[in-house]
């Protein structure tokens, strides 16, 4: 996901959006690369559901 997290935000991002509008809990796991890129990826993930209205811990 590191090289542009804009992507997965389409159609994974609608389906986490609408079950976080349905109160549902849900989990999303990054496999860390190389370069230990999953907390970064995770954190700008999060930032992006924010920005379109999850409630994200």
């Amino acid at each position: 996901m590191s090289a542009n997290p804009l992507i997965y935000i389409g159609t994974s991002g609608d389906r986490i959006l609408a079950w976080n509008s349905a109160n549902r809990n849900v989990y999303v796991y990054f496999d860390n690369d190389q370069k230990s890129a999953a907390p970064f990826d995770a954190a700008k993930f999060r930032s992006i559901l924010r920005k379109r209205g999850a409630t994200v811990p």
